[in-house]
């Protein structure tokens, strides 16, 4: 499988929901005439995570930049301080001059700050950037002393942040995002890691796994929540209905309650969203190019909602993502945020209830 990512990855790359009125009043002039769902139906999400995932900042905010977080009814933030390396180097480097405010440690412990200030809870995740586009589910190694390069590297780099998020009192710690692969052959690295942080870090602990081999990491137990990046392909329409994607969110659904059962952990989606696009759930994880559908994107948001609700294993999640500054990406036409789109309500009145 071929993946291409969704991440915002610093300066390297500068280019790169159950209303309580009727779904007429807002949404008159989108609503498909075939679909009977509306955008009322969930009475309440008992989510306890109602998180948004805010992008490093370029240069620094102020609590202001979190008012909008607050008037969609969100509780909770993610970080996300990115670290790069590449099969050639595999040394991890990050928290280097260059890197956007919200990624060095001014940043990330500026932003908890204005985050528990407007009684928001924090998930600090790091994310790892491969060199090339690889799709870190797929990164590997060959020889021996590059693994121990990289495991030394990451284990400085996750610590790093386990002390901040543990002396800035961040609620959840994430300690590593999609790196599939990487767990499979290096299990031992994990499992030890997994007890050096619990030496450091006091919060609740999760890692992200990838929809498709989040199943397959072997030490939830070890963590407090089961995290998934929930990019599930669920409809192949251009247009897909809230009904189809709630049919098709069943199959998955089922499936994670069966591991949150297993574990006896409540899941929580580490990352959720859809961009406003064509075809927008057929692949939800690529960033091609297509024609603009913001009815597509509320859709997706809102089935997510419908189908999630009152799941006493579920915990909630964080959308992805949002802009917290004035970066020229928050206008972007097409992409993930939901930002002054319709899907910006649908997440507002569900996150309400």
């Amino acid at each position: 499988m071929i993946f291409i990512t969704h991440y915002n990855f610093s300066q390297l790359l500068f280019n790169i929901k159950f209303v309580p009125i009727s779904c007429f009043f807002i949404y008159a002039t989108g609503c498909s005439s075939t679909d009977t769902s509306t955008y009322n139906e969930v009475k309440s999400s008992d989510f306890s995570i109602k998180g948004i995932s805010v992008v490093a900042p370029v240069k620094p905010i102020d609590e202001t930049a979190l008012q909008p977080v607050v008037n969609i009814h969100a509780n909770s933030i993610a970080l996300m301080p990115y670290a790069f390396c590449s099969p050639e180097n595999p040394e991890i480097k990050y928290n280097y001059k260059g890197q956007w405010w919200g990624e060095s440690d001014d940043g990330v412990i500026g932003c908890i700050q204005l985050a528990h200030k407007r009684n928001l809870s924090v998930m600090l995740k790091p994310h790892l950037w491969i060199g090339h586009g690889i799709y870190t589910g797929v990164f590997t190694l060959v020889l021996e002393k590059d693994w121990k390069l990289w495991e030394d590297s990451y284990q400085q780099y996750i610590l790093h942040y386990a002390n901040i998020a543990d002396s800035m009192k961040a609620e959840l710690l994430c300690i590593g995002t999609e790196l599939g692969t990487i767990i499979k052959q290096r299990p031992q690295f994990w499992n030890l890691l997994i007890g050096t942080i619990k030496k450091i870090y006091h919060g609740k602990l999760t890692y992200a796994g990838n929809w498709d081999d989040y199943k397959n990491f072997p030490f939830w137990e070890k963590l407090d929540y089961i995290g998934v990046d929930a990019y599930f392909p669920l409809a192949t329409d251009e247009t897909p209905s809230i009904n189809s994607l709630k049919k098709g969110w069943v199959i998955y659904r089922d499936e994670l309650e069966k591991i949150s059962l297993k574990y006896k952990r409540p899941i929580l989606f580490t990352e959720y969203g859809y961009r406003n696009i064509d075809y927008n759930c057929n692949e939800p994880w690529k960033e091609n190019d297509g024609n603009q559908n913001d009815e597509a994107q509320a859709n997706a948001m809102e089935a997510f909602y419908q189908s999630f609700a009152g799941k006493k294993w579920f915990s909630g999640g964080f959308v992805w993502k949002w802009y917290a500054d004035s970066s020229r990406h928050h206008n972007r036409k097409i992409d993930f945020t939901p930002q002054n789109k319709r899907a910006e309500k649908v997440i507002e009145n569900g996150y309400r209830n």
